[in-house]
């Protein structure tokens, strides 16, 4: 059995991973969020902002509106997801067939739960006793998760690896245009064919 997870699902079955709760033979984790990249603040002001806004009864409330976001510079979204139109606009798509699949801003508690769990997930002891073959898809240029803290979790992993990509690819590798995600998947064919071979 192995996992393959992307941004927040990374997040998630890493979590699952470091609090032993799930044992794979494997894991592929695509750009996963373990802190947000960037912005105008650091991030404890962030949660903090968050906590504020949770503490005066406004933790159920959109914590941007649906163009802009407070705590970060604006950028339109395709240019933070993907380089491939095509597939950027299936979601339009989805939109209008599955309405219901629309989500818009996050709220107040969204966002302060979100920055608790990814510190949680830094955990230095937790990572350097995971014990399972880690592949980890990122790019350089994330302007939704920051690089270099993924690039210090890999180091700290016993068994983790990293594929890493540059300006040619943006947050969704495996969104990316055909090149990025061919050369994404035959490093995610190739890792399991190493670490967790057909029997």
């Amino acid at each position: 059995m192995w996992c393959w997870a992307t941004v927040w699902g990374g997040h998630l079955v890493l979590r699952a991973l470091t609090e032993q709760r799930i044992h794979p033979d494997a894991a592929i984790l695509s750009a996963p969020m373990l802190a947000p990249a960037g912005g105008s603040m650091p991030e404890w002001i962030a949660q903090g902002v968050a906590k504020f806004m949770c503490a005066i009864g406004r933790a159920d409330r959109r914590a941007w509106k649906p163009n802009e976001n407070p705590l970060e510079p604006y950028v339109p979204r395709q240019a933070l997801l993907t380089h491939d139109a095509a597939r950027y606009s299936d979601e339009f798509f989805w939109f209008r067939e599955r309405p219901f699949v629309r989500l818009g801003p996050a709220s107040w508690r969204w966002v302060e739960r979100a920055y608790a769990s990814t510190r949680l997930l830094r955990n230095r002891q937790r990572l350097m006793k995971m014990d399972i073959p880690i592949l980890v898809l990122a790019t350089s240029t994330d302007e939704l998760v920051d690089h270099p803290t993924i690039e210090r979790a890999v180091h700290l992993m016993p068994d983790a690896e990293m594929k890493l990509f540059g300006p040619e690819s943006a947050h969704e590798i495996f969104r990316e245009v055909d090149d990025v995600r061919g050369t994404a998947l035959d490093a995610c064919f190739a890792f399991l064919d190493r670490v967790a071979p057909k029997t």
